[in-house]
């Protein structure tokens, strides 16, 4: 029997940017404790989505396409909050005409070469980097507060993309790795 996994693809800022962020997750965890998200490895998810490890070096195949975009330049700009819903703690990444190009390519590549209906794709509509998700509103503008004088603003070149794989309710197993020229 094949084995459903979650597929996440991502960008990983770069050194020293990278530590820094982790560095944030870590100040945010020893104020406010361990909650879900703060202990993540940075990165600004472009999608998820669900598949079954059979089609994997289908899925490959199709996102080596990717692979013949231009590296391009992303650029983090403080600290802000999702308030509503999801009640995150994130460094803000400023949109691109490029960022949204990759996303629309992978919107045609889910579509025109899986044939997978779009619905089943979660597309980030916000690029960012989450420090963590708060379990109140409460705990949300108080760490806001903490971070909010802070300013971050660095910009850096993005020049791979990563796709990486966990089945539900666990740590992420498998990592592919996608240069861009």
């Amino acid at each position: 029997m094949s084995e459903v996994k979650i597929y996440n693809l991502r960008i990983v800022p770069p050194s020293p940017i990278y530590g820094e962020v982790a560095a944030f997750k870590t100040q945010f965890i020893e104020v406010f404790g361990s909650l879900q998200y703060s202990k993540s490895k940075p990165h600004i998810t472009l999608v998820q989505f669900k598949m079954d490890v059979q089609y994997e070096p289908f899925l490959i195949k199709c996102f080596a396409s990717l692979s013949k975009m231009e590296k391009f330049q992303m650029t983090i700009e403080g600290f802000d909050m999702f308030e509503k819903g999801s009640k995150v703690l994130l460094l803000k990444v400023s949109p691109s005409k490029e960022f949204d190009h990759l996303l629309a390519q992978l919107k045609l590549l889910w579509e025109r070469n899986l044939q997978r209906e779009l619905s089943s794709l979660i597309v980030s509509k916000t690029p960012h980097l989450t420090i963590a998700k708060t379990k109140d509103s409460a705990t949300l503008h108080k760490s806001f507060e903490l971070f909010k004088d802070v300013k971050y603003f660095k910009e850096f070149e993005v020049s791979e993309l990563i796709l990486l794989s966990r089945p539900e309710h666990n740590t992420w197993d498998w990592e592919h790795r996608i240069a861009l020229r």
